[in-house]
C-alpha cells in the first residue's frame, strides 16, 4: 500500500512540475489591463495573430463620465475656466438634464472644422445608468 501511495505522490509531483513548466511557457503571452474597468469593445478574435501595440479591447471606467466638447470657439473659450459649473443634456434623453463641472480646457486649438475650436472636458456630478458612451450631448457652461 505504501508503494502505491509513493507512486501516486510521484505522479502528482510530476504533474505539478509539468503544470509549472506550461505556465512559465505561457507567461510571456499573458495580457492584462493597466487599470480596472469595463470592456466596451473587443477588437480581436480567439486565435488571431496580433502585433505589438495593437489594441485588443476598449476598456473604460464607468464610475465617472466625462463629456468632451470639441466645438468651443476662440471667443467663448476665453471665458471658460476649470471648475465652472455646466449642464449637460443628451439628445437621447431630452427630458433629463445633468450637472457637472469643467475639468479641462485644451490649451491649443484643434484642427479641422473650418474654424478655430477648442476641446473642453466636463465631468458629470451624477451618472445615470441609461447614459452610454458616445451619446450626443449639449453642454452649457455657466460663465460670468
Amino acid at each position: 500500500m505504501s508503494e502505491q501511495v509513493a507512486v501516486a505522490e510521484a505522479n502528482v509531483a510530476q504533474a505539478e512540475a509539468a503544470l509549472g513548466a506550461a505556465r512559465a511557457r505561457l507567461a510571456p503571452y499573458d495580457v492584462s489591463a493597466p487599470l480596472e474597468g469595463t470592456v466596451g469593445a473587443v477588437h480581436v478574435r480567439t486565435g488571431e495573430f496580433v502585433a505589438a501595440g495593437q489594441p485588443l479591447v476598449t476598456l473604460g471606467d464607468l464610475t465617472t463620465l466625462r463629456v468632451e466638447t470639441a466645438d468651443l470657439d476662440e471667443v467663448d473659450v476665453a471665458r471658460v475656466e476649470v471648475g465652472q459649473p455646466a449642464t449637460v443634456a443628451f439628445d437621447a434623453l431630452p427630458e433629463m438634464v445633468f450637472t457637472g463641472r469643467v475639468v479641462q480646457v485644451a490649451p491649443m486649438a484643434s484642427s479641422g472644422g473650418g474654424g478655430v475650436n477648442y476641446t473642453v472636458v466636463t465631468e458629470l456630478d451624477q451618472i445615470a445608468p441609461i447614459i452610454r458612451w458616445g451619446m450626443t450631448a449639449f453642454v452649457d457652461i455657466e460663465v460670468d
